[in-house]
């Protein structure tokens, strides 16, 4: 599962820090490496549409040996105490969707899926009987004792916040080497960005407000980068009423949220008094 994150289909093989990125601890490889090598809309919407397929069929999967765990414990423990509720077959079960579980339709009061197998028809009834009829299962076939499977986020914003951190990623690749540390200007840098043609390709998938456009990926771009950049005056280590004192200039919250109570250099990109950008590692 963790190779079919969103953010893998970004990671292509020599591209931006891949390298690096790819050395570190707990690295793991997308889930299949020739689908991040789009160049265009129609291919990266291809692969976002298959990683997103796999996840579900796998969490589909993974639900419903669950909830076979779930009574087969209830079995070990005596707390079922006939083979009702039980499978006899040693096949996996059939994949599961959120709701489809005995006890959420015991909770929403519906009937036993339709599309069901007429042996899982027959189980889930057995079981939903179980619930009903067993207070010891009952109390621990809820919500609060169950695995929830739901997704934290929706897909189109996790893929949103895997952009936002690769473009990120490829900002700081630029500074270093084609910028070769100098400080930019927004525009340069955005114009720079936006010739390359992965980055047209994901806007156009995207294209949220305008996106597809020059203006629309100016605007989303500083909105992300605003969040990673810290002003170059603001030296690293020093207590922050230290700072104000012997700068006399208030030390914008934002830089303070990015360094943390200990002021740590966390920053990609650090602005100067003109400014413009720089890349925070050349300090």
């Amino acid at each position: 599962m963790p190779g079919l994150a969103f953010k893998k289909l970004f990671e292509m093989e020599g591209e931006a820090y891949y390298v690096w990125n790819s050395s570190l601890a707990g690295w793991v490889k997308p889930w299949k490496a020739q689908s991040t090598k789009w160049r265009d809309a129609k291919a990266l919407s291809k692969a976002r549409d298959a990683y997103a397929a796999e996840r579900e069929r796998l969490r589909s999967e993974m639900m419903a040996l669950q909830e076979e765990m779930d009574w087969l414990v209830y079995a070990a423990y005596a707390i079922l105490t006939n083979d009702e509720g039980q499978r006899t077959k040693s096949e996996l079960p059939e994949p599961l969707k959120l709701g489809e579980r005995p006890f959420e339709l015991v909770r929403d009061g519906k009937p036993v899926p339709a599309h069901f197998s007429r042996e899982r028809r027959a189980l889930w009834q057995a079981r939903i009987k179980a619930i009903e009829e067993n207070e010891h299962i009952r109390r621990i076939e809820q919500p609060v004792y169950k695995r929830r499977w739901y997704r934290k986020e929706s897909d189109e914003r996790e893929f949103q916040r895997a952009f936002e951190w690769w473009l990120l990623e490829k900002a700081e690749w630029w500074l270093e080497h084609k910028a070769q540390g100098a400080s930019v200007t927004l525009g340069r840098w955005v114009d720079a960005l936006w010739q390359d043609e992965r980055v047209l390709a994901v806007a156009e998938v995207i294209n949220p407000e305008g996106l597809g456009d020059p203006q629309g990926f100016t605007r989303l771009f500083k909105s992300i980068v605003v969040e990673s950049t810290v002003p170059d005056w603001i030296p690293p280590a020093m207590p922050w009423e230290q700072v104000e004192k012997k700068f006399k200039a208030k030390v914008p919250a934002r830089a303070k949220k990015i360094h943390g109570k200990l002021n740590v250099p966390r920053e990609r990109f650090r602005l100067t008094e003109d400014g413009e950008h720089v890349w925070a590692g050349k300090k």
